[in-house]
């Protein structure tokens, strides 16, 4: 059997909070007319820049040279995104 701790469970809280968040965000996106092409883009790569950043936070995990520029990569296509 599996067993759980205090800080286990506070950080499966914290994911669901968080992913109800990115949810409930998502959709005032769309009730602002936002657009598909560039509101799923950002969903994407926000919520995939910021589990590196918690994975490198969180739980010391390195950053790599290809980490670094997949990071770089993300803000930069967020950028070009918000150009439009």
């Amino acid at each position: 059997p599996e067993s759980a701790t205090p800080l286990g469970v506070a950080f499966s809280l914290a994911a669901g909070f968080c992913a109800a968040a990115g949810s409930v965000a998502f959709f005032i996106v769309f009730s602002k007319g936002g657009q598909l092409s560039v509101a799923g883009s950002f969903v994407l790569i926000g919520s995939t820049l910021l589990t590196i950043l918690g994975g490198f936070i969180l739980f010391k995990e390195p950053i790599s040279a290809y980490r670094a520029a997949g990071i770089l990569l993300g803000l930069v296509s967020l950028f070009l995104l918000r150009m439009d």
